[in-house]
């Protein structure tokens, strides 16, 4: 790749494939990007937990008494056994007992036992299930990932259907970050990339993916305020709105010069869009409707 290639890439096209894969928040958090990997309820670590614990095992549990501030498993164990029925036929049959039933305080997230006294495999469901809270699965990670590219890298998805972002180079640090994670996990995670650069079929085909993304998030918020039903957003969605109506306007600035003569009328659709919600409260719910259909 000679010198004047390099000078004209604009960014980076990036994909990725995931499988067989766990990260733990406390890895991408070291990356600054904790705040983006979700964390796992006590509840549904649990579950992980006891599915990992019986997995191949003839052992199995069951989920009882699931209350707002409690919930309880028991670890259960069939058991083959020889009857005898009232003519003294043999039959087989099978009964269950329980290994351990354990209690999850959904407040303390805590974990105690109910029934049953082997400590050493309680101590292993606590491991499992501690390791499952701060743990990330292959789809909380590729949902992890797909949050980084396009709120802190300001990626763009190349196709509607997602799967393919460009990163431009202004954010080449996000990526950089990206790879290192990537790089973590060899042979259970891969992130590709190509370069994307200034000529002409590919500067129409990035206008066109920065265009629609941010028309289409113009256009999902209007549906989604004018499918209201006539009650009141309270002022912690309007702000939550006017938020997301903010990183639009970003967005438009940060790629004013690839969206060329397209930039002033998207730029125009959000300011008017954040001026009806910011005039929400002082207006009748049909006369918000009305600006709506204005935009």
């Amino acid at each position: 790749m000679n010198d004047i290639q390099n000078a004209d890439r604009r960014g980076t096209m990036i994909y990725w494939e995931v499988k067989d894969f766990e990260a733990t928040r406390e890895q991408l958090e070291a990356l600054g990007f904790g705040n983006y990997a979700p964390r796992n309820k006590a509840r549904a670590a649990l579950i992980k937990a006891l599915k990992k614990i019986t997995k191949g095992e003839q052992e199995f549990y069951r989920r009882f008494a699931d209350e707002p501030t409690s919930v309880r498993f028991a670890v259960v164990n069939p058991e083959t056994v020889q009857t005898r029925d009232h003519a003294g036929k043999a039959n087989i049959d099978i009964e269950f007992h329980k290994r351990i039933v354990i209690h999850l305080d959904k407040k303390t997230e805590n974990l105690t036992i109910v029934s049953g006294d082997d400590m050493t495999f309680f101590n292993a469901i606590q491991r499992v299930y501690y390791r499952e809270r701060e743990t990330l699965d292959a789809q909380q990670f590729r949902a992890f990932v797909t949050r980084v590219v396009l709120e802190v890298g300001r990626g763009v998805p190349m196709r509607t259907a997602g799967g393919i972002y460009f990163i431009d180079n202004r954010k080449a640090e996000v990526l950089d970050k990206l790879t290192q994670i990537f790089d973590q996990y060899p042979g259970t995670s891969t992130l590709y990339k190509v370069g994307l650069y200034g000529d002409p079929d590919s500067m129409v085909a990035l206008q066109e993916a920065v265009s629609t993304d941010i028309a289409s998030e113009i256009d999902t918020m209007i549906r989604e305020m004018s499918g209201d039903t006539g009650e009141p957003m309270t002022p912690r969605m309007v702000q939550t709105r006017k938020d997301r109506l903010d990183e639009v306007l970003g967005k438009v600035e940060f790629y004013r010069n690839v969206l060329s003569n397209r930039s002033a009328e998207l730029k125009t659709r959000a300011e008017q869009l954040k001026a009806a919600v910011t005039a929400y409260t002082g207006t009748t719910h049909q006369t918000f409707l009305d600006m709506l259909g204005d935009i």
